[in-house]
């Protein structure tokens, strides 16, 4: 079981089912080559799930899970985020960071201070990260994680320093 969800870093969404075997497609939060180096993934809640393949379909990741032979069962697993504690995950140097751990931090203008929003999540479109960030109005606005817009990142404080003309 994960000692805790602040303990747990979700690595991948599992999408759909693939095929008759029980094979899934999933949503990377990273690259997907990597995914087998971690061993066992698992849920929040602690269920255990070990890849026997992974290969890449089309513009998508195909994994096939020890125990899941069947598209019935494959397509119970729909929606279901895999992880690994954040305690097997290699230390980082200080300028780097888990795109897990920027969800949350609030964004602010470097020029006035005002806030423009709230990280929901860290996409990559192929050309680069992206924040998508929630405004106070209850929009979104997508902000690139390029050093021309973000000033700066302070983990600590869970703040992001922006330029506000690169929110797209």
């Amino acid at each position: 079981m994960m000692a805790t969800a602040d303990d747990f870093v979700p690595l991948c969404r599992i999408v759909r089912a693939h095929s008759l075997g029980g094979d899934v497609i999933i949503h990377a939060y990273h690259d997907p080559k990597t995914l087998m180096t971690y061993g066992t993934l698992k849920t929040v809640t602690g269920d255990a799930f070990v890849i026997k393949k992974s290969r890449p379909q089309g513009k998508g990741w195909v994994l096939h899970f020890d125990g899941v032979t069947t598209r019935t069962h494959a397509e119970t697993l729909r929606g279901v985020e895999l992880g690994i504690a954040r305690s097997a995950l290699p230390v980082l140097e200080d300028d780097a960071w888990y795109h897990t751990d920027l969800i949350g931090s609030v964004v602010v203008d470097e020029e006035t201070g005002d806030v423009l929003g709230q990280v929901i999540a860290v996409q990559n479109y192929g050309a680069g990260d992206f924040f998508d960030i929630q405004t106070p109005s209850g929009g979104e606005v997508t902000l690139p994680l390029i050093k021309d817009a973000v000033v700066e990142i302070r983990l600590s404080d869970k703040k992001i320093v922006a330029r506000r003309g690169f929110c797209l």
